[in-house]
């Protein structure tokens, strides 16, 4: 278990040295080599914080510079295929139910948070433990998702709400 935690500090390491240039493959392949699945063509722009090797990452991913994934055992962080994640979002699959008066943060608990095909996260968004955001949904900047996503939607604010539904697009104009 240290060997696999060693692997994991070591990666990052070389990732967040890496931060400055492109590299993207050996980026992905050290993600792989510390114990990550990790799909193909997954393009990580800077730096990365990862807590546990329990995170599946899909194909074609665009990872934003300074992601943080705080998913501690046995909680696991699912990014699926084509997804897009801006600059300095959090993923945090640790909560606490609401305590008593002497003690609001009361017992914790770990969830999993699912990232599915096509969704896009803006910069500095928030994902809170046990969230699922469906298929090619927009998190607008900014945001905190404390409940599921639906898929084609746009959600923004905080916390995240609905703002609109998004309609099939093609050649870059939304239909209706």
């Amino acid at each position: 278990m240290k060997f696999k935690k060693l692997k994991l500090l070591f990666s990052l390491y070389l990732i967040n040295k890496l931060s400055f240039c492109k590299l993207f493959e050996l980026k992905r392949k050290l993600l792989i080599f510390s114990g990550i699945e990790c799909g193909e063509n997954v393009s990580i722009s800077g730096k990365l914080f990862i807590l546990s090797t329990n995170l599946k990452i899909g194909n074609n991913v665009w990872i934003g510079d300074n992601l943080r994934i705080y998913n501690s055992n046995p909680s696991f962080v699912t990014i699926e295929d084509n997804v897009d994640i801006a600059p300095c979002c959090k993923i945090c699959t640790g909560t606490h139910e609401i305590g008593f008066e002497d003690r609001r943060a009361g017992k914790g608990y770990l969830a999993n948070i699912t990232i599915e095909t096509g969704s896009w996260i803006g910069i500095n968004s928030t994902i809170i433990a046990g969230v699922k955001i469906a298929s090619n949904a927009i998190v607008g900047a900014g945001s905190v998702v404390v409940k599921n996503v639906p898929s084609n939607t746009l959600v923004a604010g905080i916390p995240a709400i609905v703002k609109k539904k998004l309609a099939n697009i093609e050649g870059g104009k939304e239909i209706i």
